[in-house]
């Protein structure tokens, strides 16, 4: 290479601080002739990446004019640590805020149960976008703060099934479970933590009737309600459940052997575990389902009887 200018030093620093090699890139650092601010943002996003907050510090101290790019990344450095006085100092001293710091922010005092904080950032923002709704409206449902939730989502006009996953969170988060499931039934499309979600809820309160006749029956329904009553220790409703179903996967059957070898009954469990043909399950689910079996013998040696495969 004839001639190395500053733009062939910082692709060969990113490189190392990609490869997460920041021995060798404070090393090519020093032997720099000059640096500009993408080499120091390297550099302090290699260093914040790898935890390394006091050299990022020093770094960030040295440059000549931080950029947007470098206070955003110190902020969320900061946050990623849980220091948040420490980011919300250095958030306040941005000499200007881009959607990214804000919402990091956001997140940071959401996460930490501060709504005061939350708040005053997500009204400083200068624009809001799903993500800022999303993680505002998550904050204020964890904590069943209905009015604002309903606020918020009678603000915002773009939706996506994230949103409405976090205005069902809100609701039963309040007790509120019919409103849960009014917005269930506004949601354009779902997921599996939409379904998670809902039924869970009902599952909570233990209204499982509710559950049976409210939704459809999938696979996925019928295991977040065979789950729901696994952990009410309803083994009852759970067999009953189980033995509804007219197709089961590797969750189903992982499920009912977890529930029985938990309830203490593994011969339950090993006659469920043999009683899995290769009709309704393929090889890889089988050796799955076969962790969770071995897993039972293992914690209830009290049953000391061999295992044998279909």
């Amino acid at each position: 290479m004839p001639d190395r200018d500053i733009v062939s030093w910082a692709s060969l620093l990113q490189a190392f601080v990609k490869k997460g090699d920041l021995s060798s890139g404070k090393r090519l650092f020093d032997l720099m002739p000059r640096w500009n601010v993408v080499v120091f943002n390297s550099m302090i996003s290699g260093f914040a990446n790898l935890g390394d907050l006091s050299s990022a510090e020093s770094m960030f101290a040295w440059i000549p004019e931080a950029t947007l790019v470098t206070w955003t990344t110190m902020v969320a450095a900061f946050c990623e640590k849980g220091l948040i006085a420490r980011a919300k100092d250095l958030f306040s001293k941005m000499p200007e805020r881009n959607m990214l710091a804000c919402t990091t922010m956001l997140e940071a005092f959401s996460l930490k149960g501060d709504l005061t904080e939350a708040k005053r950032v997500f009204d400083s923002m200068p624009e809001w976008d799903l993500v800022s709704f999303t993680v505002m409206l998550q904050a204020y449902g964890k904590r069943g703060h209905l009015v604002e939730c309903i606020r918020l989502l009678q603000t915002m006009h773009e939706k996506d099934v994230v949103f409405y996953n976090a205005v069902i969170s809100a609701f039963i988060n309040a007790g509120d479970l019919e409103g849960a499931k009014s917005r269930f039934d506004l949601c354009p499309e779902w997921d599996i933590v939409s379904w998670t979600t809902l039924i869970s809820g009902y599952a909570v309160a233990r209204y499982f009737d509710a559950v049976e006749s409210f939704f459809a029956r999938d696979t996925m329904t019928w295991n977040t309600m065979l789950a729901a009553y696994v952990g009410d220790r309803n083994i009852s409703r759970a067999k009953t459940t189980f033995y509804s179903m007219k197709e089961r996967d590797t969750i189903s059957w992982n499920v009912i052997l977890a529930a029985y070898s938990q309830a203490g009954d593994l011969e339950e469990a090993r006659r469920l575990f043999s009683a899995m043909s290769p009709r309704s399950t393929s090889l890889t689910e089988k050796s799955e389902s076969l962790v969770q079996y071995l897993t039972s013998q293992a914690v209830m040696t009290s049953i000391p009887a061999p295992m044998h495969a279909p």
